[in-house]
């Protein structure tokens, strides 16, 4: 799988390269990086509802030939903030394609702080050259966050939140996003590979780093310092 989130910074001759693990189901924190809850979202204060998303763009995306989305998982407050209709949901380029409306059953087993998984009534097939959100729908008691924020670094431009109602069916809803640049939400998706790619979770043992099509490192870190780069323009 390719990793998430690439990044270099150029210094003279010196190439310093950074990642975020590839995302793997549950098992993998994606753009979330901590699992330390700092404290709970809402769309606004005076507010009855949120809806918060987290975006994978195609390019994001590129390894995963042969999966499919199975469910949302997010943690949420508890289950007594949550008054009303809670839903998850995948978006494919921008529209809701796929839901599931948690039961009272579902919202009763809520634990305070823990990972909540929301199987999709439709599994999503990861379609490459399109982009996908995983998000929530929560209504809840005024002015009570209830979707959990981490304590890590920030990654800009992946996390949106809104406040509009939500319709019926579910996937006629149409939020007005607005991105959220201060916190990482706890809420990725569960992935699953199909076919001859099935069997259980991936466990990562390193990463290989190519420059100009050439392996030159291989290290278990996701951050590697190219110090042996020759004048010219290199791809990694």
């Amino acid at each position: 799988p390719c990793v998430n989130a690439f990044t270099n910074a150029v210094d003279g001759l010196n190439v310093s390269l950074a990642w975020l693990a590839p995302f793997n189901g549950e098992a993998n924190p994606a753009y979330n990086t901590s699992d330390v809850i700092a404290g709970y979202l809402y769309g606004s204060a005076s507010g009855l509802r949120t809806w918060a998303k987290v975006d994978y763009s195609a390019d994001a995306l590129a390894a995963y030939k042969n999966h499919t989305i199975k469910g949302v998982n997010v943690v949420l407050k508890d289950a007594e903030s949550l008054t009303g209709l809670v839903y998850g949901f995948v978006m494919e380029n921008g529209k809701i394609v796929s839901w599931h409306q948690l039961t009272a059953d579902e919202k009763a087993a809520v634990v305070a702080g823990t990972w909540t998984k929301i199987t999709l009534d439709t599994p999503v097939k990861i379609n490459l050259g399109n982009s996908y959100s995983v998000g929530v729908f929560a209504a809840h008691a005024k002015g009570n966050g209830v979707i959990a924020v981490n304590d890590g670094a920030p990654v800009a431009g992946v996390s949106f939140v809104a406040t509009s109602t939500s319709k019926e069916p579910f996937n006629t809803s149409s939020p007005y996003w607005s991105a959220q640049n201060k916190y990482n939400y706890l809420l990725r998706p569960e992935i699953v590979a199909d076919g001859e790619m099935a069997g259980g979770e991936i466990k990562f043992e390193n990463y290989k780093v190519y420059r100009d099509g050439e392996l030159v490192a291989t290290t278990t870190e996701t951050a590697y310092n190219d110090s042996e780069v020759v004048p010219g323009t290199h791809e990694y």
